[in-house]
C-alpha cells in the first residue's frame, strides 16, 4: 500500500501550505505543493483538518472525476484531495498544485497548475483503492520554497 505524506510548513490566514509526497516504501514517487484552508479548531467547511494519520479510500469528487476521501476525520466528512487553485476552492479538502503563485495586487495565494498535479498525483496512485496518508504539521524544509 502506498504511503502518502503531507508536511505542512505554513499556517496563515491566506491558507495552510504544505507538501505532498507519495511514497512506496522508502522510495518517493512524486511530490507536489497543497492549499488547504486556515487552521480554525476544525471548524466543518472553514478549518484544515488536524494533524494525524488517515486511511484514504478511492472516491468520486462530485461525481466528477476520480479522487481520494480521507475516512474517519473526526467531526467531519467529505474531506477529500482533489483540483483547486486557492483555499477558496476547498472548504476543508486538501488541493494540490505544481507551485505557488502570489497576487499581490488582490492580496491573495495561489497554487498554480492545480489540474497537472492532480492528474500525476491520481497517475502515482494508479488506481489503488485506498492507502495511508499522514500530516505533519510545522515542517521547515527549503525544498518548500521552490
Amino acid at each position: 500500500m502506498k504511503r502518502v505524506r503531507i508536511d505542512r510548513f505554513a499556517y496563515t490566514p491566506k491558507g495552510t501550505f504544505g507538501t505532498l509526497e507519495v511514497y512506496d516504501g522508502a522510495m518517493l514517487l512524486f511530490s507536489c505543493r497543497t492549499i488547504e484552508r486556515p487552521w480554525e479548531n476544525n471548524k466543518p467547511n472553514v478549518s484544515c483538518i488536524p494533524a494525524s494519520m488517515y486511511f484514504m479510500k478511492l472516491d468520486n469528487f462530485k461525481e466528477k472525476y476520480a479522487d481520494y476521501q480521507l475516512q474517519d476525520v473526526s467531526g467531519r466528512s467529505f474531506i477529500e484531495i482533489h483540483i483547486g487553485n486557492s483555499m477558496a476552492d476547498v472548504t476543508g479538502c486538501i488541493a494540490l498544485g505544481k507551485h505557488y503563485r502570489i497576487d499581490e495586487q488582490n492580496d491573495k495565494y495561489w497554487i498554480a497548475e492545480s489540474t497537472v498535479a492532480f492528474n500525476e498525483f491520481m497517475e502515482t496512485m494508479d488506481g489503488d483503492k485506498e492507502a495511508v496518508l499522514e500530516i505533519r504539521e510545522n515542517v521547515i524544509s527549503t525544498a518548500h520554497i521552490a
